[in-house]
């Protein structure tokens, strides 16, 4: 029950969405992450052990198998969670998912309900059930279906060890690929996306279960992996260029690990101790996929010289203008955690001071009133407080106040400029940046200003504007190092720091999507300052709006209003 998997939908590199199984949280449930390890999410939680999920081609789909306590059956849910559907329920029967048809239309699966372990496929509404093996006191596992459509690759006891065969998908034609003494298995073992290669686990070398690979007729076995601990179930992803697979390697639990195809460049993906994180399956975003929440951003898109608050759909369409006043300049807004409100620093009273609004633009309320100039407010997780930068000790210095604008509480004290405040996901810090060193750096502190970091340090260079990812792992942020503004990303110690962009023009402002996949910010790479997408790792750059307007100030909220 453990393997990696990855959909048949094209990639490149290591991009897109994994599903894997853990116990994490005590018991086995199904949970999803960035195909870099960000941006975890658990997408069952019951009583029930949760195993080995499994994305439909189309990556709309997951299936998988539970434990309830009696036997095992077949579960499919949608991508996000939702959607649960049980395929079996047989008492005392123990049918478990193996690998979907490329079209989608059928799973394979295994089950002993005729009282040996034997193959299976169904339709994917759990109809239509037909067995495809028939052997006495022998296991039998699908572990992949070709792209064609027409084999399916499985492991069987029944010439002795564990061994590779495939047969035709009527269940016809059985050929056996492995002949050893070992086992050769791996729960998703199969051909690689041009058919030529199939990888699979042995222990056939020491013992330890490790990482093969040979030709799709069983000739030409290379061994990829080696050493004193246990790596299992690997799979290829769509490009065929990396394999994905599960080790002990780090720890003695199980994590998942990516590598080349060659046996190189072996990375880590999930790093847990006590945890086993197994059975990754990688899925490219499918296409026509929507991206899905709202972008709140300021603009002088209605024609004036001034900035008003708009909100669009995270794929650019929806455009909707929230603010509208002559000679004010509305910005820096910001969602509420629960998407209905809207903070943002406005001009209207003669200097800026803070401000929410509902969503549509609606109830307007000014949270703070003086003469100094309140800025860049931005929520708590909990929607109870806002923090904003504000010059009213002479500089700009970081404040929290009650989302009412009470309560008012100054927290950094200092002759630096500290701006851009943001929350950290569990409440408990807030990065921003500060050039009490005399440059811009990217600075971290408790949620009551004490314990201040400072993660970045670069003579001459401005790094600002940090972004916390929703998995609080990573922080993005603008930087200048390289001469110009580009979207760097770091970990939260201020270790790993990526580049993510890299052109000539000023690409600043990064946002995270609420499932941590993409990132929006700004550019002007063609000549305005547009918003842009991209994936989490820096590909798929997509622009969003497209005239002679300027768009500046982003903030994502999940869901749509």
């Amino acid at each position: 029950m453990d393997g990696p998997r990855f959909g048949v939908a094209a990639a490149s590199g290591l991009k897109g969405t994994i599903a894997f199984h853990s116990n994490r949280t005590g018991d086995f449930d199904i949970y999803t992450m960035n195909a870099d390890g960000t941006g975890v999410t658990q997408l069952t939680n019951n009583a029930f052990p949760e195993f080995d999920p499994i994305w439909s081609p189309d990556g709309k789909r997951l299936a998988f198998g539970r434990y309830d306590g009696v036997d095992f059956e077949v579960v499919v849910i949608n991508a996000d969670g939702s959607g649960e559907t049980l395929l079996t329920t047989n008492d005392f029967v123990n049918d478990f998912p193996n690998a979907w048809s490329p079209d989608g239309k059928r799973l394979a699966f295994n089950s002993d309900r005729d009282g040996n372990t034997d193959i299976y496929v169904m339709n994917a509404d759990g109809s239509g059930v037909t067995q495809l093996t028939h052997t006495d006191f022998a296991f039998n596992s699908a572990t992949a279906w070709s792209q064609d459509g027409k084999q399916i690759m499985f492991v069987s006891t029944r010439d002795g060890p564990l061994q590779l065969y495939t047969m035709n998908a009527d269940g016809s034609g059985v050929v056996r690929l492995t002949h050893d003494t070992c086992n050769d298995e791996g729960d998703h073992a199969g051909w690689s996306p041009d058919g030529r290669r199939i990888a699979f686990s042995s222990d056939c070398a020491d013992g330890h279960l490790h990482i093969f690979a040979m030709n799709a007729d069983g000739s030409g076995v290379t061994q990829l992996t080696a050493g004193d601990f246990v790596d299992d179930d690997p799979v290829w992803s769509p490009d065929g260029k990396q394999i994905a697979f599960h080790s002990t390697r780090n720890g003695g639990d199980e994590d998942v690990f990516v590598m080349n195809a060659d046996g190189m460049g072996i990375t880590p993906l999930t790093s847990n101790d006590g945890v086993a994180d197994a059975v990754p399956s990688w899925r490219a975003r499918p296409s026509g996929e929507a991206l899905k929440g709202r972008i709140a951003f300021n603009s002088d898109r209605d024609g004036g010289s001034d900035q008003e608050i708009f909100t669009m759909n995270a794929d650019g369409s929806g455009i909707t203008q929230l603010t509208d006043n002559v000679d004010i300049d509305d910005g820096s807004p910001t969602w509420s955690p629960d998407g209905k409100r809207i903070a943002f620093h406005s001009t209207r009273d003669g200097d800026y001071e803070i401000f929410t609004m509902n969503a549509d633009g609606s109830d307007v309320t000014q949270l703070t009133d003086n003469s100094f100039a309140d800025m860049v407010p931005a929520w708590s997780p909990d929607g109870k407080q806002i923090v904003f930068a504000s010059d009213r000790d002479g500089d700009f210095e970081i404040f929290t106040m009650n989302a009412d604008g009470t309560g008012v509480t100054q927290l950094t004290h200092n002759a630096a400029t500290d701006f851009g405040p943001v929350w950290s996901p569990n409440g408990k810090q807030i990065a921003f940046a500060s050039d009490a060193d005399g440059d811009p750096e990217i600075v971290l502190m408790n949620a009551d200003g004490t314990g201040i970091t400072q993660l970045t340090n670069n003579t001459g260079v401005a790094d600002f504007g940090p972004a916390w990812s929703p998995d609080g792992k990573q922080i993005a942020f603008t930087s200048d190092r390289d001469g110009n503004g580009e979207i760097y990303v770091m970990n939260v110690d201020g270790t790993g720091v990526t580049r993510l962009t890299n052109n000539a023009a000023f690409d600043f402002l990064p946002v995270w999507s609420p499932d941590g996949k993409q990132l929006a910010f700004v550019s002007n790479r063609n000549g305005y300052f547009h918003i842009y997408i991209m994936n989490a790792d820096g590909t798929g750059v997509t622009q969003l709006t497209k005239d002679g307007f300027s768009d500046f100030g982003l903030a994502w909220t999940a869901g749509t209003q």
